[in-house]
């Protein structure tokens, strides 16, 4: 079984839930804004600079300008992807 995670915000907690998950052999999304991690944090590099772990294959960064509007349940690969917020609660899909 597959698991995705999406990770909406940035921040300590969505990196550790990324590394979670990377570690549990999952692949992650983070959804953050402009603002969320810094210039170079926030572009598709910072699942490997950022997450430890390994997570280079395993976690793709996003940056829009809101992360709430993207909360809504992702459809990614076929899979459903249900929203994981970073400050408040993580959760998994398979």
């Amino acid at each position: 079984m597959t698991r995705r995670l999406l990770i909406i915000g940035g921040g300590i907690l969505g990196m550790m839930s990324a590394s979670a998950a990377a570690k549990a052999g999952g692949f992650s999304e983070i959804i953050v804004t402009e603002q969320a991690l810094g210039p170079s944090g926030a572009s598709h590099y910072s699942g490997g600079v950022h997450v430890p772990y390994g997570c280079q294959d395993r976690t793709r960064s996003l940056t829009r300008k809101s992360a709430v509007v993207l909360a809504a349940v992702r459809w990614v690969g076929g899979q459903r992807m249900v929203p994981a917020f970073s400050d408040a609660c993580r959760g998994w899909t398979g």
